[in-house]
């Protein structure tokens, strides 16, 4: 993982593409390599030489068979048994008589080439083609002969480029029970190469052994001769050839109820002739994993370039990001990297849209901030010169004057409150009482003000003027239409953490739309409705804003709610 937190992403994503396509498929193929390589070592090959010893036990049993039935012709036939057991004073008419029994049944038959027979006297009688060229039978071998099953002998005979089998057997009729001398039948060599249909070659072979002397061989040099094993395997282990690695040797009984003697089947099979199918899978399977190779190497820097593509374009999105141009990077979403586009898009809208809220509420609050200094450095002003006239008064004694002198300065000193925004609540309260003062004396008899205020609160801070506007508008706005009988009260609590203050006024009321605050004249002037709402949000936050409630001719009440926070000033 630290490697490929190093690496470029585009190698990285490339890497794992190409790593997750070729390490599954490279090890689906060696699996299959060695699976494949056990399967023909340990099964395909035992059944492979299973099947054409199967063949061979098989077509020999049909080529018995055909032995069998020329055997049964010459038992059975009537004419042979009539000259065998008839004097004759002419041996040719007794080979004439001997010939049309033989020549019909070689002619019946392709299985015999030529046919011995020796009657009860010994006379030697040859039937077929090139009969002066064969030698005759082995007295040995014909001694051996019996009624009951065929005998192969050990010895083979051949005449130029061919070989001849040969297989004896009494010839005895059952039906008289009279032996009618024996029969040797020569067989051409092709019959048993017809045996099984694979083509012999030197990686693959297959013979036949009566005892110790081979009687087929593909080589036809090697009948009569003894089996042998490959010169590869006997070195090391003669006794158990077929641990070594360079031949697979097995030997199949060949055994049949009509052959006297004991036949074997032994199979050679090379290593090479083994593998050579498996070469040609592995080949196969390498060739495929070479395809993949290219394949996965094609689709994986394709994907990742697509990938990086709009990584890329993400990245250079986020690195040129201009609050001041409303561009977007996603227009066709379809996938996960889509959808980080479309968050980029929504958040790079969000942020243009909060930088240009804090830029209005920065403009706000700086015009706000001069408009507050002004107002400010009037009052502070008016302060200095209303002392120098309250003077003048008690010289000329007007006590009236002078009241009313003092008063507005005490509104605009805690006003000025030396630049303070916050104050505590029981200086907030004195300045909307100087200001109801001189209301009073501008108005006598419009009004009457009533108090309800928990003392506990006066140690409290509070925005400073924010009582005093909405007073105003009360007398202003509310008593507009009348001379007497206005009445206001002021009262103010504190429930949990947060102190609330309302004032309510008997007035004219208005009509409230979707909760808005209504219209005022103070508005430009910086101490109205709305100048309070925002320095309250801005202090204690959105849930802090005024809450009115009004309707035409059944007054106003306006709540303005603060958080709870204690100074140790003592109230004035």
């Amino acid at each position: 993982m630290k490697i490929g937190l190093k690496m470029k992403i585009r190698n990285f994503l490339f890497l794992l593409l190409f790593g997750s396509i070729m390490l599954p498929s490279g090890a689906a193929i060696l699996f299959t390599h060695f699976f494949v390589r056990h399967t023909i070592q340990e099964e395909f090959t035992e059944n492979y030489m299973e099947s054409i010893s199967s063949e061979i036990r098989t077509n020999f049993s049909l080529l018995v068979f055909r032995l069998n039935n020329a055997y049964l012709q010459l038992m059975t036939s009537r004419g042979l048994y009539e000259t065998n057991r008839t004097p004759s004073e002419d041996p040719l008419q007794k080979e004439a008589s001997y010939r049309l029994e033989f020549d019909r049944l070689l002619n019946r038959t392709s299985t015999v080439s030529m046919i011995d027979f020796i009657d009860t006297d010994g006379t030697l009688y040859r039937f077929g083609a090139e009969i002066s060229d064969f030698p005759e039978p082995d007295q040995a071998f014909l001694s051996s002969l019996s009624r009951h099953r065929f005998l192969f002998s050990e010895d083979s005979i051949r005449l130029g480029d061919k070989s001849y089998n040969v297989i004896g057997r009494t010839l005895y009729n059952y039906s008289t029970n009279t032996e009618l001398g024996s029969v040797v039948f020569y067989i051409d060599e092709s019959n048993l190469s017809s045996l099984y249909s694979i083509s012999p070659d030197e990686n693959c072979l297959f013979f036949i052994s009566s005892g110790d002397v081979i009687i087929f061989h593909p080589d036809r040099s090697w009948i009569g001769a003894r089996p042998y094993i490959p010169s590869q395997l006997l070195p090391d282990s003669p006794d158990n050839p077929s641990a070594q690695p360079g031949y697979l040797y097995t030997e199949y009984s060949l055994e049949n109820p009509s052959i006297q003697n004991s036949l074997k089947i032994a199979c050679i099979l090379s290593n090479q002739a083994i593998f050579s199918k498996m070469n040609r899978l592995l080949l196969t399977l390498l060739v495929s994993y070479l395809l993949i190779l290219i394949f996965a190497f094609i689709l994986a820097n394709r994907l990742s370039s697509r990938l990086i593509r709009h990584l890329t374009g993400l990245k250079k999105a986020m690195e040129h990001f201009d609050l001041d141009q409303d561009t977007e990077i996603c227009r066709n979403p379809s996938n996960e990297i889509a959808a980080l586009e479309i968050s980029f898009d929504k958040m790079a809208a969000e942020i243009r849209s909060l930088v240009a809220g804090i830029r209005q509420e920065k403009e706000k609050q700086r015009i706000a901030e001069i408009r507050m200094l002004q107002s400010q450095i009037n009052p502070h002003f008016i302060y200095n010169a209303l002392d120098s006239i309250s003077w003048k008064a008690k010289e000329n004694r007007q006590y009236e004057i002078d009241d009313m002198i003092v008063t507005l300065a005490t509104f605009f000193r805690i006003g000025l409150h030396k630049g303070a925004d916050m104050i505590p609540v029981s200086q907030e309260l004195e300045h909307v009482k100087s200001y109801l003062e001189i209301e009073a004396i501008r108005f006598p008899g419009l009004f009457q003000v009533t108090w309800e205020i928990d003392a506990d609160t006066f140690p409290c801070l509070t925005p400073k003027i924010i009582l005093q506007p909405v007073v105003e508008n009360s007398i202003k706005h509310g008593f507009r239409e009348i001379r007497s009988g206005g009445r206001i009260l002021i009262r103010n609590y504190r429930s949990e953490n947060d102190i609330y203050f309302e004032i309510t006024d008997n007035g004219k009321g208005f009509e409230l739309k979707d909760g808005s605050l209504p219209a005022s004249s103070s508005k430009e002037g910086g101490y109205g409705l709305y100048n309070i709402n925002e320095r309250l949000t801005r202090y204690f936050g959105r849930d802090y804003r005024l809450q009115i409630s009004s309707r035409p001719g059944a007054g106003t009440t306006v709540k303005i709610r603060i958080r709870y926070q204690k100074t140790q000033e003592a109230p004035a």
